[in-house]
């Protein structure tokens, strides 16, 4: 098993443990490993910071959460396009997030 899957492994269990500054912490630590290592795609970078905007959004930090699901749609709609189905993720977490933040409106335009 290599390091960035053993990370990924121990933020799953620090979130079920609740933990979740260190989930955010060993999360961005990945996020690091991806950046340094060229081989890595953009498209897992984006799904890193999906995992983070989960925990904040499981810790109902749900202005902290979008502000994540927002730089992984964008990162998305660079690498795929904007009507990609791979953005759908970042994009229901976003619209959720601005809905739990009774940030109707925003919510709606994610969607459309």
């Amino acid at each position: 098993m290599c390091i960035r899957d053993r990370l990924q492994s121990l933020v799953r269990a620090q979130v079920i443990a609740q933990s979740f500054a260190e989930a955010v912490g060993t999360q961005m630590r990945l996020i690091s490993i991806r950046i340094n290592t060229s081989s890595e795609s953009t498209a897992d970078l984006a799904a890193d910071y999906v995992v983070i905007a989960r925990i904040y959004a499981a810790q109902e930090n749900f202005r902290q959460a979008a502000s994540f699901y927002s730089f992984a749609v964008e990162m998305s709609e660079k690498l795929f396009g904007v009507d990609d189905p791979r953005l759908l993720p970042a994009l229901d977490g976003l619209a959720s997030a601005y809905r739990q933040e009774q940030k109707f409106d925003e919510a709606a335009a994610v969607l459309h």
